[in-house]
């Protein structure tokens, strides 16, 4: 039952960000917007916001000393960044300049990359995992109490007396040898034979068929052509 006294006013403590994130309305109570700046470099920090002008009053304010006194995360809400703004900003700034250091390597690397890739999915031979490479097994003869009767050798059934068998190369590195090539993903070409059979009494039919088919040869080998993106008008 009411009482008849005024009832406090409960204040708010949490509020959300445009990106849904749930914050404290105090600034300097935002442990997530605190723990990202204590754990970023921040010359780093400052380079990313550097590199655009929409950055450029928080970054001003970060490095006025008449600032100093105001914490980051204050500063940054007052300039309406949210922690996941910031963080992507910070995340692709970085791995953009760790791909710039390591460029000049990387080129240096791909023919040895390449080579090696193209080396792995090839098949090989291998030392036959039955024989050991010796070409003949020890074939055992027992009793029927288990003892050993006879020990004679035969011709490895697995390597045909070899001593080797194929392994088939790396399926991750041919996978990556078709991709280089452009060999994923094309369509099964056509059957010369029957455009050949359908097309031998209509030259016009059989002319563009082959050009299909020739189109497609060059595409699995050198990709497709800049003119095969353009619209052609429809053939009669």
């Amino acid at each position: 039952m009411y009482d008849g006294r005024k009832e406090k006013k409960q204040l708010k403590t949490k509020t959300t960000d445009r990106h849904g994130r749930v914050m404290t309305v105090d600034p300097k109570a935002d442990t997530p917007m605190k723990r990202f700046f204590e754990s970023v470099d921040h010359e780093t920090l400052h380079y990313a916001l550097a590199e655009n002008p929409k950055y450029a009053a928080f970054l001003a304010a970060l490095l006025n000393p008449e600032f100093k006194r105001y914490t980051f995360m204050r500063i940054a809400r007052d300039h309406g960044f949210t922690l996941h703004e910031l963080q992507v900003l910070y995340t692709d700034f970085s791995r953009h300049m760790a791909l710039l250091q390591a460029l000049p390597n990387a080129a240096r690397a791909l023919p040895q990359v390449m080579n090696d890739t193209i080396e792995n999915s090839k098949n090989k031979l291998v030392v036959c995992p039955r024989c050991d490479g010796k070409k003949q097994i020890i074939e055992i003869e027992r009793d029927g109490d288990g003892k050993v009767t006879a020990t004679n050798l035969r011709d490895c059934p697995v390597c045909k007396a070899s001593g080797e068998v194929t392994e088939l190369g790396d399926k991750h590195a041919l996978d990556q040898y078709y991709e280089i090539m452009k060999l994923t993903n094309v369509k099964a070409p056509i059957n010369i034979n029957n455009t050949m059979a359908v097309g031998v009494s209509n030259n016009s039919m059989m002319n563009n068929d082959m050009e299909k088919l020739l189109r497609l040869s060059a595409q699995m080998t050198m990709g497709r052509r800049e003119q095969d993106h353009e619209h052609k008008p429809s053939e009669d």
